[in-house]
């Protein structure tokens, strides 16, 4: 880890842009910024892991969901600027190279193959020891689901089902409601957690960062053209390659225009150019984030 001072281009409640000392613009989560007051500048805390290039640092995710998978590590927590691929890459792995099939939590769907639970959204202290406790030996991937970190019982529940210790215990003794009626006060946990999320590295408590294998997935400005560049063959849209193409280079000459550059804004130019032929370029300029 390396504790940098680095010029804020451009600052929003997500994502910030920032210029390191080697002058790489980079999109960073504007919570792993510590501002100085008075000035444009603030420390940023970096990993090895944002010097890699392109290739290595979503191979090195793909690394680290091998050993969660085969079960050698509880848990894995992919985290970074949102935009960036994480939950892609995440289920492009499980499904498309493990073979797995995702199944909604909370739905009677009964997979055919080997499969993860999914978790997405907003999830409750409660509804967190059901799932945990119905894919107690399972894969249980959580995702865009930041709400339950500023929840002390969730935090409490993780702590317990992503310990080191060779029998992992998670409780529930208390209070509990109708939706609990068929989970047991506490049972043992055997599964395994990937969670994804926009979070930064110091947003997280330092009990869960110790628990968990973590990959922290940020790119530099070019390395998000890169990505761009990398994805349009996987683009599904009614647009012709040229035409994906010129949308990509109208992006890269506007970039400034845009607080949060990521892989979405190329997504939703495509989306918008499907419907609007003409003048798609002056409504994706309004989508400014």
């Amino acid at each position: 880890m390396a504790k940098i001072k680095v010029q804020v281009m451009r600052k929003c409640a997500a994502n910030s842009r920032v210029r390191m000392p080697d002058s790489q613009e980079r999109i960073v989560s504007t919570s792993s910024l510590e501002f100085i007051p008075g000035t444009r500048d603030a420390f940023y805390i970096e990993s090895s892991m944002h010097q890699m290039p392109l290739k290595k640092k979503y191979k090195l995710v793909e690394d680290l969901l091998d050993v969660v998978v085969k079960g050698e590590a509880p848990s894995l927590l992919v985290i970074g600027a949102g935009g960036f691929g994480k939950s892609y890459a995440v289920t492009h792995y499980l499904t498309d190279k493990i073979g797995l099939e995702p199944v909604t939590e909370g739905t009677a769907v009964v997979p055919k193959n080997p499969s993860f639970v999914l978790v997405k959204g907003k999830v409750t202290p409660y509804g967190l020891y059901t799932s945990l406790y119905n894919n107690r030996n399972g894969i249980t991937l959580i995702d865009d689901s930041d709400d339950l970190w500023s929840d002390k019982k969730s935090v409490a529940m993780l702590k317990a089902a992503l310990d080191s210790s060779e029998h992992r215990i998670v409780s529930w003794i208390g209070q509990r409601t109708p939706m609990m009626a068929n989970t047991p006060e506490s049972f043992e946990y055997t599964g395994r957690c990937i969670i994804i999320s926009n979070m930064s590295r110091s947003s997280f408590d330092q009990a869960v960062l110790t628990r968990c294998l973590v990959a922290e997935l940020e790119l530099t400005r070019e390395q998000v053209f890169e990505k761009m560049l990398e994805i349009i063959p996987a683009i599904k849209t009614t647009l012709t390659h040229g035409e994906v193409l010129s949308t990509y280079q109208f992006i890269r000459k506007n970039a400034d225009k845009f607080v949060n550059l990521s892989l979405r804004q190329l997504l939703n130019g495509c989306k918008i150019r499907s419907v609007h032929k003409t003048g798609w370029e002056q409504i994706l300029l309004t989508q400014i984030s």
